[in-house]
């Protein structure tokens, strides 16, 4: 997926997703294992009925209802709050500020975010807010990077 992903590689097949429940065994919703299944681009849950589309640049997509993600917030002291979030926005920053807990100012390089659960970054103290996604900073801000179901994601307040 990393080396897919870095070299913007699209895998078009339409029956893409077959046999990926042999490795993703286990539901990212319900957390059942052993009851997924994949047919086409298709990879689902027998147990819940939960369905995503495996995309064309081998992110996972939900099909019905909403996306989901698990976010977790630290402020500058270490103190942090884990929350889930549900969505039908296609990236981060469109689904934290759709649901008010994301503040930001657009600027030259994307949204720089000023607040995340009410949570200001104080910039007279040299802070500011870094986004990771599965432990990994990311390489785009947040208005520019995409939702995959399952990615956790961090907001921490950092000093430079």
């Amino acid at each position: 997926y990393r080396y897919q992903k870095d070299n913007g590689i699209l895998i078009t097949e339409p029956d893409r997703a077959e046999g990926m429940h042999k490795i993703l065994y286990q539901c990212p919703h319900c957390m059942t294992e052993s009851k997924m299944d994949s047919k086409g681009a298709e990879i689902f849950c027998t147990e819940c009925g939960k369905r995503w589309t495996l995309r064309e640049d081998g992110t996972l997509e939900a099909n019905e209802g909403e996306t989901e993600f698990p976010l977790t917030i630290t402020d500058v002291d270490g103190t942090g709050i884990a929350v889930t979030i549900r969505t039908d926005k296609a990236t981060v920053g469109e689904a934290l500020q759709e649901l008010g807990l994301l503040e930001g100012e657009e600027g030259p390089y994307g949204l720089w975010v000023t607040a995340v659960f009410g949570e200001e970054a104080d910039s007279a103290n040299n802070e500011y807010w870094m986004f990771y996604k599965d432990g990994v900073e990311l390489s785009t801000g947040v208005s520019e990077t995409y939702i995959a179901d399952g990615e956790h994601y961090e907001a921490v307040i950092v000093q430079y």
